[in-house]
């Protein structure tokens, strides 16, 4: 095929330009036996008059981009380098431009923008904005460790050697805040879009969570036994998980900031038995770790199954009231239920949301009246409903609005 096409462009690089001549090329593959009953094959050359000589060009031409657009690899020389780079962050703005922003050796930010348009010839890129971040002069500390976007901050938020964590404005250039709370080097952050919280850590073995709006750290996560080396959220699941030099990973749970699980990889990688890298993949809901290759983790949630005798809840309790007349009710968001305080069975059982059937009817409060026999419940939607606690009956319901009874 390969040796056909060349005759094929030798014989039509032949032809005059203004040629009106109608041209064309079709390959067909005929299967045939050799000698020995061997199966070979050969090709097949045919005109097909339906192409001027410049209509097949053009349309030769198009599908090679075509083709070559498909199995591109872009090389593109970023000039202007004043210093090695050492950390880099890639995103699109809201006009759909894509950028690179470099942090660098000395603390200095170079902002580079990527034209769409990159053909698959190599490319010399100018820096368009230069930020200051981190630089200092004089001084050796000052590279940039980690950067990341924050549409909600409108700026970027870097990490440095030397122990702080800046915010700055892209559009102008200015500093919006600095943090610090590190005595040692920041090695890696991550910001959460959805928690409004930032993650730091570094050379200490413990890792800060940050409000962006006040100065120092609001909380900080001790349990690994050696330096930090990357924090990445698993905003889905409200989780934060760390990576320490000793190979040894932690999952984090955001809303109590305690360890729910430790991981060790206790795996043998050649030249340097440790990993320098770590990222989570929110869309296959797996953790990778670099080391001289890549290792993914995927993970899995286990739920526990109940015992057939299981009579309690099957979701997190949210209240547990103790009546006037021996017996105790606990409920979740859903179930109400009874118990005997001498027993300790349940008595009865009923779903309190049943009432208004929708994401809003979810149970959010409760409490006994003043006689102890009725039951008020409060819902995600702002309704309020009185029951029978004993038998499971609605006596009324109360709308937040107008605070008046509908049955």
């Amino acid at each position: 095929r390969k040796h056909v096409r060349q005759d094929v462009r030798e014989s039509m690089c032949l032809r005059p330009l203004n040629d009106k001549r109608k041209y064309g090329v079709s390959l067909d593959m005929e299967k045939s036996w050799g000698d020995g009953g061997t199966m070979g094959s050969r090709l097949r050359l045919e005109q097909c008059g339906n192409q001027t000589f410049t209509e097949f060009r053009v349309q030769m031409e198009q599908s090679q981009r075509e083709r070559i657009k498909k199995k591109r690899v872009d090389v593109t020389t970023l000039k202007d380098l004043t210093e090695a780079p050492t950390a880099l962050e890639y995103f699109t703005s809201e006009s759909g431009q894509d950028s690179v922003l470099l942090g660098l050796r000395d603390g200095m930010m170079q902002l580079y923008h990527i034209s769409s348009a990159l053909s698959g010839m190599r490319n010399v890129l100018h820096v368009a904005y230069r930020y200051e971040g981190h630089y200092t002069k004089n001084s050796s500390d000052t590279a940039i460790s980690k950067i990341k976007l924050s549409q909600y901050l409108q700026g970027a938020i870097t990490g440095s050697w030397d122990g702080m964590i800046k915010i700055t404005n892209l559009e102008t250039g200015h500093l919006v805040r600095d943090f610090h709370g590190h005595e040692k080097s920041v090695f890696s952050l991550d910001w959460s879009e959805s928690l409004k919280i930032i993650a730091t850590c570094g050379t200490e073995r413990n890792v800060l969570i940050w409000n962006p709006f006040i100065k120092k750290p609001v909380f900080s996560l001790q349990g690994h036994a050696s330096s930090l080396l990357n924090v990445s959220f698993n905003e889905d699941d409200h989780q934060i998980i760390t990576l320490s030099s000793d190979r040894c990973m932690k999952i984090w749970d955001v809303r109590t900031f305690r360890c729910m699980q430790t991981m060790f990889d206790n795996t043998q990688c050649l030249p340097e038995n440790r990993h320098v890298a770590l990222a989570y993949d929110p869309l296959r809901h797996t953790i990778i770790t670099g080391t001289t290759y890549p290792t993914v983790w995927p993970m899995r949630k286990i739920s526990a199954r109940f015992p057939a005798s299981y009579m309690g809840h099957s979701k997190t309790p949210i209240a547990c009231l103790l009546s006037h007349f021996s017996h105790f009710v606990t409920a979740d968001q859903e179930m109400v239920m009874v118990w005997d305080i001498a027993t300790g069975k349940r008595v009865f059982a009923y779903n309190a949301s049943r009432i208004t059937p929708d994401c809003t009817s979810r149970l959010s409060s409760f409490v006994f009246d003043d006689t102890g026999r009725r039951l008020l419940t409060g819902s995600h939607g702002g309704e309020v409903v009185m029951w029978n606690y004993l038998n499971g009956q609605p006596l009324n319901t109360y709308n937040a609005r107008d605070n008046t009874p509908t049955h």
